[in-house]
């Protein structure tokens, strides 16, 4: 049987946590950086599914690896804080900056904030204008 997002996102509205997930899942899987995404923030925020923190970085992982913005800047502000991963201020910023060289909007923004502040680099206010 094929799993579609449609289902999940259907099993989610009626309050069908473990289908959403396992439907969620099973997509993520097969490697569509959305989904990994999508399952990410439901793993991070949403109620029923907010258990692990650690599961939610490999996902964002995975997306942000094949290039998806947003999990690269979630990657990155989820290393600053230390939420579901080591807080880890380099990793943080190599992520920001993939995230801000895309045109990520709140990336760029972090990352300015970075390297004018001088956190865990030094300080750079020509980079942080930049």
């Amino acid at each position: 049987m094929t799993v579609s997002f449609d289902k999940g996102v259907r099993a989610y509205e009626a309050g069908d946590v473990e289908t959403a997930k396992a439907s969620l899942m099973s997509l993520a899987e097969l490697g569509d950086s959305s989904v990994q995404f999508a399952l990410a923030e439901l793993l991070t925020y949403e109620k029923g599914f907010s258990d692990n923190f650690q599961t939610a970085i490999r996902w964002y992982t995975k997306a942000a690896k094949q290039g998806h913005a947003d999990a690269q800047y979630k990657l990155g502000r989820a290393y600053r804080v230390g939420l579901g991963a080591q807080r880890n201020e380099i990793s943080a910023l190599k992520w920001c900056t993939l995230a801000a060289e895309q045109g990520h909007i709140e990336a760029q923004y972090s990352v300015g904030v970075v390297y004018s502040r001088g956190s865990g680099v030094p300080k750079n206010l020509e980079a942080a204008l930049k």
